[in-house]
Order: C-alpha cells, then structure tokens, then sequence
C-alpha cells in the first residue's frame, strides 16, 4: 500500500534526525504486534546511510507484498 511506503520513509527519515534513542522511539510510535519487522528501521541502523537505510526496508516491504499477493491468489482460487 501507498502509505506503507511513506511510513518506511519517514521512519528512516526520523531515525535520521532523531537526537536520541527514547525521541525515535516516541515519535516513531508503537509497534504493533503484528506489524512487519522487516519494514521498522531501528536505532541500531543509524549509522547507516539514508540510501542505504530506504533500500533496506523498502525492499523489505516487497517481500510484504509478494507474501500478500500469494495470500490474495489463494483466496480467489478457493472461491
């Protein structure tokens, strides 16, 4: 989804700015326990470059979407 691509962006954008540990985690929000791990930069990753970082989590959410549309073609051919 368009906003899931936005959300990975303006987190490694955040982890980026952040002046410490406890400011990234508060204004980057909760986790979610469901939520995708593969797409949430962590503070661990701050050292890396901003390319570096969207190209790590956007391809993460590829692999998202790959696991969805899977999903989606089972449902359809069970109809």
């Amino acid at each position: 989804m368009p906003t899931e691509v936005v959300w990975v962006l303006f987190r490694c954008k955040l982890l980026r700015a952040a002046k410490s540990e406890s400011d990234f985690q508060q204004r980057s929000g909760r986790r979610s326990l469901f939520e995708n791990r593969a797409i949430l930069p962590l503070w661990t990753d701050r050292a890396m470059s901003l390319d570096a970082l969207e190209n790590q989590y956007v391809s993460g959410l590829e692999t998202d979407i790959q696991e969805r549309t899977f999903l989606n073609m089972l449902r359809i051919a069970s109809l």
